[in-house]
């Protein structure tokens, strides 16, 4: 499988939002990686899909100074100079 830049590397798949994983989400990734062994899929989960050759990365929460300041620095890169206030907090 040639990746989108041209060169002969293996193709990468990010697949976002496996939040409760089904055996459909399992059997997609498998289909995938049996039609292109070379493939590398990074999913994002709740829970490990339980494939062969899974590797699980534990991503801790955020304290609530960290998610803020997560926040506000998204914020920022969308909309600069934007500064969280009480107005539009909720």
């Amino acid at each position: 499988m040639k990746s989108t830049t041209g060169g002969e590397r293996p193709a990468r798949c990010p697949v976002r939002g496996f939040w409760n994983p089904t055996r459909a989400c399992a059997e997609l990734t498998r289909a995938l990686l049996s039609a292109a062994p070379e493939l590398h899929v990074l999913a994002t989960s709740r829970h490990a899909l339980d494939i062969t050759g899974e590797h699980v990365l534990a991503v801790p929460p955020l304290s609530l100074e960290e998610a803020v300041s997560l926040l506000q620095d998204r914020a920022v890169a969308v909309r600069p100079g934007f500064q969280a206030s009480e107005v539009n907090r909720e």
